[in-house]
């Protein structure tokens, strides 16, 4: 299953997406689909992981970076987008995002290296959010 997510932890403020494998677009934007129908369902606070092994599926990755992104804008209760990859597949989403967060307003998408990094950013970006302490529990 190249698009696997779940919800990390028991309160439901964490979304983890593994990506791996050979992937489409059509799967990429159904997974995303399928991860805001999940946010839209409570009002809590959600921070995803994008644990991205294989960077983006062949093609120009603008138009559907710029749908999903600007998808995810418009829902408030987004907290941090954080995504673990080698920093080969990193730079290049990193780079794409940067271009597309020009033309849409974005919480913050932050790229790390680890499970643990990822985890500790959220964990210190919910210090200083007003919006922590909505449906968060211990992670």
């Amino acid at each position: 299953m190249p698009f696997d997510f779940r919800w990390y932890d028991d309160d439901h403020t964490i979304i983890w997406l593994d990506i791996q494998g050979i992937i489409t677009w059509e799967g990429y934007h159904s997974v995303f689909d399928n991860i805001f129908d999940e946010i839209d369902a409570t009002s809590n606070r959600v921070d995803i992981v994008i644990n991205d092994m294989v960077g983006f599926p062949k093609g120009n990755a603008i138009p559907h970076l710029k749908s999903v992104l600007g998808k995810a804008a418009k829902r408030e209760n987004i907290g941090l987008i954080v995504v673990i990859s080698t920093k080969q597949i990193a730079a290049v989403v990193k780079m794409l995002t940067d271009i597309i967060t020009k033309f849409i307003t974005f919480r913050t998408g932050i790229f790390v290296n680890s499970t643990e990094e990822a985890i500790e950013r959220i964990q210190n970006d919910r210090l200083n959010d007003p919006m922590k302490h909505q449906g968060e529990g211990t992670l």
